[in-house]
């Protein structure tokens, strides 16, 4: 019994202290993100690179982007639409991505050892949080590719 006991302690701790490392991440991209401070973010190394960026359905294209590719588009990222938000179609993934930080709440759960804000997606890299992916516009993907080529 004692056992038992011990390992749910551990393993409630191991959550609540996973939960702590993703909160204090999640207010730190938060911040750097409403203020599209992309120094900050890379040298918080809150990105992942080559950055994935999914297109709106299954099958439209997908681009990765590098750090210095997503200093060009992190504007366009945080003010593209969210879609998140029926009742104010104007609210941008910015606007989406605060409120939910100033309302204290965490990305959720998004399957594959990821969690999901709005259109952002965060994973552990090397046992850090890091942006992981962004589903953007079929129209910023095709835009990417055309400048890159």
């Amino acid at each position: 019994m004692k056992r038992t006991l011990l390992a749910v302690y551990a393993a409630a701790s191991l959550v609540h202290a996973g939960e702590a490392d993703l909160k204090k991440f999640f207010a730190n991209f938060t911040e750097a993100f409403a203020a599209t401070d992309h120094k900050a973010m890379l040298a918080a190394e809150m990105v992942h690179f080559p950055l994935k960026l999914k297109g709106t359905l299954d099958d439209s294209p997908d681009a990765k982007i590098s750090a210095k590719q997503f200093a060009l588009v992190l504007e366009k990222i945080a003010s593209q639409p969210s879609g998140m938000n029926a009742r104010n179609f104007n609210e941008t993934e910015k606007d989406y991505v605060t409120s939910h930080a100033k309302a204290g709440k965490l990305p959720e759960e998004a399957g594959n050892g990821t969690v999901r804000s709005g259109n952002l997606v965060f994973g552990k890299k090397a046992g850090k949080w890091k942006l992981v992916q962004v589903y953007v516009s079929d129209e910023l993907i095709a835009e990417l590719k055309k400048a890159g080529k």
